[in-house]
């Protein structure tokens, strides 16, 4: 019988900082930028995506160290205030939109994780 692949929550925020947004995985500890919060996403998950394959791969023998690399409180509170302001303005928005309603965005995705051959 095939076993099912374990799973990562990866939880992180995409936050705007000057001219530029900024995706940041706090499970990881990885970021990555770009002008729009779905172009820093995007390059996120490219990095989340080469980072748990070399983990799994060339880098397993360090895969316990890699995979539970968690990033530093101050990332934590982003990501919790991100959620907050999620939350409250989802709960209680009532038409009103921000300049920027994306200057502070929680994600959370669970990504299967599959062990090298």
């Amino acid at each position: 019988m095939e076993q099912s692949p374990r799973k990562v929550l990866l939880r992180g925020y995409v936050a705007r900082e000057g001219d530029q947004y900024v995706a940041a995985c706090i499970t990881l500890t990885l970021a990555a930028q770009a002008d729009t919060p779905e172009a820093a996403l995007s390059k996120l998950f490219d990095i989340i995506d080469d980072y748990m394959t070399e983990a799994v791969t060339d880098d397993r023998i360090f895969a316990d160290q890699l995979l539970n690399r968690r990033a530093p409180a101050s990332e934590y509170a982003k990501y919790y205030y991100a959620r907050i302001r999620h939350l409250l303005r989802s709960t209680f928005d009532n038409d009103h939109h921000d300049d920027h309603p994306t200057d502070h965005m929680p994600f959370k995705r669970l990504l299967p994780l599959h062990d090298a051959a």
